[in-house]
């Protein structure tokens, strides 16, 4: 059912439902890599994507080249609903992250820094949005360099509420690239979302902690301490609350902000929360398994469909550890 979000007619006889479970199954059982079953001997994989024989790898290229952007995404959409429906994932709290993979080809496409080799690379970016209760991702989405934080969130969560259905999603925890006033605001006051991020630790905001008083800081279950109050952001409309933690290390004091418009949990919840966050870091790692970062293409079109079946391979692998 889920196929038809394609909508794209079969080639040279192959189904497109067979094209799509193939995909899928090379994600599975192939790390990912459409040339790798050149090598394949197992009579089994053609059976499980509805076929006599494997099609030759020519055939996935091309099936990819035949999707087009948006359908990709309905595609993704459209699977997501089906696993929220099945109660495979519920999409109430959910984490937003995204991973650089650079690109070591001739064509020109957008560059940016590397978050580990310290210089400028072309490649992709691929944010996800993950639900942090059952760590299944929700949705992908592939995009060139050079978006601002509010062009790359506003996108990913109206995508999210819409396959978690009204009223389903309620917070998005997500790390500091994204504590921006004005994207903030948006969620706030436009799409009704909590919010937890952590502060961009700049001289000003680091001696607005310090200027709490020692009195209002309270400890916690693990030795730290803690305490809120209001504050101002550029570009924000209001107040929004945030969280100091002070702790010492190495006999040296120290703090972490935390920025939030939920003022009905309590601080240990929210911290708690945003430690989850972490979560999305070992999906990346669980998605390379699937050959996540083995795009078969710098076009978004192709790189969008590949994304599609890897989220849906990996919730097929988290089906079958729930039922395990």
């Amino acid at each position: 059912e889920r196929i038809g979000a394609l909508g794209i007619e079969k080639e040279e006889g192959i189904p497109t439902l067979s094209a799509v479970l193939g995909l899928i199954n090379i994600a599975i059982f192939e790390e990912g890599k459409i040339s790798g079953i050149d090598g394949l001997k197992d009579k089994g994989f053609p059976v499980l994507c509805g076929l006599g024989k494997l099609p030759d790898p020519s055939f996935f290229y091309r099936f990819l080249q035949g999707v087009k952007t948006r359908s990709a995404e309905e595609f993704i959409i459209e699977c997501s609903k089906k696993f929220v429906e099945t109660g495979l994932n519920i999409g109430r709290v959910v984490n937003l992250d995204g991973k650089f993979l650079a690109y070591f080809g001739k064509k020109k496409i957008g560059k940016t820094m590397h978050p580990t080799r310290n210089k400028v690379l072309p490649g992709l970016n691929v944010f996800a949005v993950q639900d942090q209760e059952t760590r299944n991702p929700i949705f992908l989405m592939v995009k060139y360099p050079g978006l601002k934080p509010i062009d790359v969130a506003i996108p990913l969560l109206e995508r999210t509420m819409e396959i978690v259905g009204d009223g389903g999603l309620e917070k998005v925890i997500w790390d500091r690239w994204f504590s921006v006033g004005a994207l903030l605001d948006y969620l706030d006051k436009h799409l009704k979302l909590k919010y937890v991020t952590i502060m961009r630790m700049h001289k000003n905001r680091i001696q607005e902690m310090k200027d709490i008083p020692i009195s209002e800081f309270r400890m916690m279950a693990d030795g730290r301490q803690v305490a809120f109050k209001n504050t101002d952001l550029r570009n924000y409309n209001g107040k929004t609350k945030l969280i100091v933690i002070r702790f010492e290390e190495d006999e040296e004091e120290k703090y972490y902000g935390y920025l939030t418009n939920d003022t009905t949990s309590t601080e240990e919840t929210i911290v708690e929360e945003y430690d989850h966050r972490w979560r999305i870091e070992c999906l990346f790692k669980e998605l390379e398994f699937l050959g996540f970062h083995k795009l078969p293409s710098t076009e978004l079109n192709q790189a969008t469909m590949s994304l599609g079946t890897k989220l849906v391979a990996c919730n097929i692998l988290s089906s079958f550890r729930r039922d395990i």
